[in-house]
């Protein structure tokens, strides 16, 4: 703990064994261990959080993907196939792969090979 942190705890401590307010040192409410201004300043400052809370924004709208590879796409049904299996052959992220299943993303040269040895098949134009 901080020197900071430990002086504070301290104070408090002295302040609440004294009857006093723990945040600013005046007279507390009895049995409390705040006063009144506290008191009211984190009812307030409660409120004020609470309102703060809103629903998130949407920043864009999904995407509702269409396939652009049917070649790639239909070869992975069939053979059961995961972008993951995919991009571990070829050592690109599973993101990568997805682009080149949906967004028409071609990869490198040696991963397109990589990937036509894998389902023998010519899937990629080298």
């Amino acid at each position: 703990m901080s020197k900071a942190k430990e002086y504070m705890k301290k104070l408090r401590k002295k302040r609440k064994e004294k009857g006093l307010c723990t945040r600013c040192g005046k007279k507390a409410i009895e049995g409390k261990t705040e006063c009144e201004a506290c008191k009211n300043y984190r009812i307030q400052y409660k409120e004020k959080k609470s309102k703060q809370k809103k629903e998130p924004k949407i920043i864009r709208e999904l995407k509702t993907w269409e396939v652009s590879n049917p070649v790639l796409y239909k070869k992975m049904l069939e053979t059961g196939t995961t972008t993951k299996d995919l991009s571990v052959l070829t050592g690109v992220s599973q993101r990568n792969v997805e682009r080149w299943i949906f967004e028409n993303a071609d990869p490198n040269d040696e991963n397109a090979l990589k990937v036509n040895e894998y389902f023998k098949c010519e899937i990629f134009k080298l």
